[in-house]
């Protein structure tokens, strides 16, 4: 009876499936359309409600604590 053959990490690399992954990493980022002025407003009014939520809810968080 023989003892099962170690994969050592190289081999394991050369892999078809581990070379799929590694491809799929290199691959160029998605490239989005122009930046509408629409677009750039929508996102700073999103972004500035998140800060202020986040605002809100730390102080609300230490009221709590504090009481």
């Amino acid at each position: 009876m023989s003892t099962p053959r170690r994969v050592t990490p190289v081999e394991r690399s050369r892999t078809p499936l581990r070379r799929r992954s590694l491809r799929r990493a290199v691959e160029p980022p998605i490239r989005e359309g122009q930046s509408d002025r629409a677009i750039r407003f929508r996102e700073a009014v999103f972004r500035r409600g998140l800060a202020i939520a986040d605002v809100v809810a730390a102080g609300v968080a230490l009221l709590v604590c504090t009481n």
